[in-house]
């Protein structure tokens, strides 16, 4: 049975061959979800599985289908279990009958596809029939249209280029004409000038002739000057070099040498001592610091312990005089304490010695009241004991009468009232069976909507990628375009070139007509008006 439900959800079953369990036929479960036959049976089976339902799961409960255990002793309750399991199951069917129209209301065309390819499987793999063609899913269509409209303004805009070039022709063809006027008389003007140039050359030579020899006489001329210049370099130059020698000589002879390393020796004791009178001086300074450093902390350490000693003593005294003031403050505070207990107690004996005289008084008078008020309370004390025994007797019997009963109902198998028949019957068959439907239920639902979320994730998946194919085909057309534009403007100046060089009217032609274009004609210019002579103002 589980192998042909899978089988029958994977693949939805044709309305007319559509036989569930139990005799419930499609067609009256369609009619009863769908009276005004608007969504289908394919988005009724699609709602069944989003909400985890078989058809059978909606087959109408009868009377003759409820059925209840023999075991029950009382027939009356097993007939209310009855009753109350049928309005349970006729509940449920009505629920899932609403939930499934509100369900079947909200379903989009994707859905149902979606929901049509799940199966009672948790989880299973997306193959490639669980996908639709991609330029149904999503906004593919869009895309595609998009991609339609790009290529129509490209192909657009590739013909406005080959008008342009072909409308070009001709303007090109006649610039080119005026442009080898313009050169041939821009040959004649440049040959004029260059006439008049040589001309200005040869007189400009002339000039920079004039200019280089006076350039020339200026170099002989420094040259001179500078030949002089070294002459009385070189000889300053030797007269301090004897001269240098001359004093080498003297400067290091060894009498020299010797006075001088004397004057060192000499200089080197003198700064010895000069430090050696200097360190003894710093001794001495430092000492004498230290000694007047030590002097006045031990002034400061005897002034300090001398004011430690003085707020000690303060503080001892205002302590002494504190626990003084205390001690003074707990004594009056004792005897007026005394005071005030010696005048209550005074207060109280004398209230009751007063109190008693009253009463003594009072009793003289009184003791026939008192004596019926003190027998009226225990009349009533003795009968407020014996409604307390007695309810007490009443209590300890219900509490007997309680555990014979239960003892009794033990060996009748009873709990609470109620046979376990009756209970289990309640339990497992009424309410147990609804927690184990709605349960599958679930489970169901679940899983057909974890399927139908990994379709959709596919879809998109798939989507994406016709989408990133789509740019490349786009690119792809878009280089193509470009490689073809550039291709035909390359003809176009190949065949610029060779109409430029051709003067045959036919041979122009052929060359237009293999770049597929057609022969245009230039606007007529048009005819200049006559100038009129002018007319004389009288």
């Amino acid at each position: 049975a589980g192998t042909e439900g899978t089988m029958a959800l994977a693949v939805p079953p044709a309305e007319a061959t559509l036989r569930p369990r139990f005799g419930y036929e499609w067609s009256a479960l369609r009619k009863e979800v769908d009276p005004s036959n608007t969504y289908g049976s394919r988005k009724i089976w699609a709602g069944l599985r989003l909400l985890g339902l078989e058809p059978e799961d909606l087959q109408p409960v009868t009377d003759s289908s409820v059925q209840v255990s023999e075991k029950i002793p009382d027939r009356e309750r097993a007939e209310s279990i009855r009753q109350q399991r049928l309005e349970i199951w006729q509940g449920l069917r009505k629920s899932r009958i609403e939930e499934l129209q509100r369900t079947v209301e909200g379903l989009n065309d994707a859905e149902v596809r979606r929901y049509m390819k799940t199966t009672d499987s948790p989880m299973r793999a997306v193959r490639d029939e669980d996908l639709p063609e991609v330029e149904g899913l999503g906004d593919m269509a869009d895309f595609r249209k998009m991609q339609q409209k790009r290529q129509e303004v490209k192909q657009a805009e590739a013909q406005r280029k080959a008008q342009q070039l072909a409308a070009q022709f001709l303007t090109e063809k006649k610039r080119m004409d005026d442009a080898d006027a313009k050169i041939w008389a821009l040959d004649k003007r440049m040959k004029e000038n260059k006439i008049q140039q040589e001309a200005g050359y040869k007189q400009r030579a002339a000039v920079l002739a004039e200019r280089a020899e006076k350039r020339q006489q200026g170099r002989d001329r420094a040259d001179k000057d500078r030949a002089d210049w070294e002459d009385e370099c070189e000889a300053n130059l030797e007269e301090r070099l004897s001269k240098a020698k001359v004093k080498r000589t003297g400067l290091f002879s060894k009498e020299h040498l010797r006075a001088k390393l004397e004057e060192a020796s000499y200089r080197r004791q003198v700064a010895f001592d000069q430090a050696v009178e200097i360190e003894e001086e710093m001794l001495k300074r430092l000492n004498s610091k230290r000694e007047s450093l030590e002097e006045r902390l031990e002034a400061r350490r005897q002034r300090v312990s001398q004011e430690m000693q003085q707020r000690a003593d303060s503080s001892r005294a205002a302590f002494q005089e504190r626990q003084v003031k205390v001690y003074e403050m707990q004594q009056e505070w004792a005897e007026n304490k005394l005071a005030q207990h010696n005048k209550f107690m005074d207060k109280l004996r004398t209230t009751q010695k007063a109190g008693k005289e009253f009463v003594t008084q009072r009793s003289r008078s009184c003791s026939d009241i008192t004596a019926r008020a003190q027998e009226r309370w225990k009349g009533n004390h003795d009968k407020m004991n014996f409604s307390r025994d007695e309810d007490r007797t009443l209590l300890l019997a219900r509490h007997q009468a309680a555990a014979d009963r239960v003892e009794d109902q033990r060996e009748l198998k009873l709990k609470c009232g109620i046979d376990v028949h009756s209970h289990l019957e309640v339990k497992e068959g009424t309410f147990g069976d609804l927690q184990r439907k709605r349960y599958r239920q679930i489970t169901k639902a679940r899983n057909a909507q974890t399927q139908a979320l990994v379709l959709r994730v596919a879809e998109n998946i798939a989507v994406d990628n016709a989408k990133d194919l789509g740019h490349k085909e786009m690119t792809r057309r878009r280089q193509q375009l470009a490689k073809d534009s550039l291709a035909f403007a390359d003809q176009a100046e190949e065949g610029f070139q060779k109409i430029k060089r051709e003067t045959d009217e036919r041979k122009i032609v052929d060359v237009m007509t293999s770049l597929g274009f057609e022969m245009p004609k230039l606007p007529e210019e048009e005819e200049a008006a006559p100038v009129e002579k002018p007319r004389p103002a009288f």
